[in-house]
Formats: structure tokens, C-alpha cells, sequence
């Protein structure tokens, strides 16, 4: 859970976005409470089949690979807090 400090403040601009902050933060607890941390069965399969697929690659297309998993995965953390940030 993130918690964030919300001080009195005089501003309304500010005042909105410390609700903005604490709304977020709700937000992260509801994903947190759901069970966002475990796979579906098809997930599962996928992975297993996905697991199958990268024993007979070699080490330089291990490599490679793994780096383009890295890339697309900050392309999606990117996206996501951009949403996030103009919900």
C-alpha cells in the first residue's frame, strides 16, 4: 500500500490534488486486494508453453529476447502511468 501525506493547504488546486492522491491511492489498495499477483489457468498454460519455447532457444536468442521483453514491458509501465496520470 502507498500512503501519501496530505498536509491543510490553502490552495484549492492543491487541495484537488491531494485528493487526487488519496483517491490513487485507494485505487492501489483495490488492486492490491484483488489477486492481481496470481495467474489464470490460461496464463498458467501459456507460460508453460512459453517455458517449452525458450529451452531450445540459444543463449544469444535467450538474450535477445529477454531484452525485447524488458523494452515492451516499459512501453506498457509508460502507457500505464500516463493513463493513470491523465484519468
Amino acid at each position: 500500500m502507498i500512503v501519501y501525506n496530505v498536509g491543510e493547504t490553502t490552495n484549492p488546486a492543491k487541495r484537488h490534488s491531494d485528493r487526487s492522491r488519496i483517491n490513487l491511492s485507494k485505487l492501489e489498495e483495490r488492486f492490491m486486494d484483488m489477486s492481481t499477483t496470481s495467474l489464470s489457468m490460461e496464463q498458467q498454460f501459456k507460460l508453460q508453453v512459453l517455458r517449452e519455447e525458450v529451452k531450445r532457444l540459444s543463449q544469444d536468442q535467450a538474450q535477445e529476447y529477454l531484452l525485447e521483453v524488458m523494452r515492451q514491458n516499459m512501453v506498457k509501465e509508460n502507457l500505464l502511468k500516463y493513463w493513470m496520470k491523465n484519468m
